[in-house]
């Protein structure tokens, strides 16, 4: 495993720890997203892979009195330190039906982007796209270190995907549970 992927891990395993914000892991001056999950070998083995990308593009999209904030992770760009699970990883999350993730947040006024920087708010809620189809996230908001930062714990199939398995699970098994986390220079986020 990477020190990337190590230091990715250990972000997620904090949550939203001020703490986190200054992980090496996560550059300080660029967007990062990260992925983590469980994973049994056999019987007894117990892993816990994941896989960091700072290959992310922000864009703020404006729409009426609003604005939202756009993030597009190439999927590609994920590095778990284990170059056969980053391709497993293009075929779970159908990169070859859309090869990056999108995230969109909902439409936020100037105040509630405010509270968001200046650490009132804690969640930014919109719309994850993956495979082509939408799914609703809420992820956890923290402010710390000039960078907005946190996570969120899902499932599998709350995007329609089975959990990976090898061998129907006799061989591995990843749990349905899995954590998505960002980290976001405050410079990034809308106005």
């Amino acid at each position: 495993m990477s020190l990337r992927t190590m230091l990715a891990a250990a972000v997620l395993a904090l949550g939203a720890a001020p703490a986190a914000a200054q992980v090496p892991g996560f550059a300080p001056d660029k967007t990062c997203v990260a992925w983590k999950t469980r994973k049994r070998l056999f019987v007894f083995k117990k892993l816990e892979p994941a896989g960091v990308s700072c290959a992310v593009k922000v864009e703020t999209v404006p729409e009426k009195d609003a604005r939202r904030l756009r993030v597009v992770v190439p999927i590609a760009s994920f590095d778990s330190g284990e170059p056969a699970r980053d391709k497993h990883v293009l075929e779970i999350l159908k990169a070859a039906v859309q090869p990056e993730l999108v995230f969109l947040s909902k439409p936020y006024g100037a105040k509630e982007w405010a509270d968001l920087r200046e650490g009132r708010a804690r969640l930014l809620e919109g719309d994850l796209r993956v495979g082509g189809a939408d799914f609703p996230v809420s992820l956890s908001a923290t402010v710390a270190d000039a960078a907005a930062f946190g996570s969120v714990r899902t499932r599998f199939d709350a995007f329609k995907i089975p959990a990976p398995s090898v061998a129907g699970g006799l061989v591995a098994k990843v749990a349905e549970e899995f954590e998505l986390g960002y980290r976001i220079p405050l410079a990034e986020v809308p106005r």
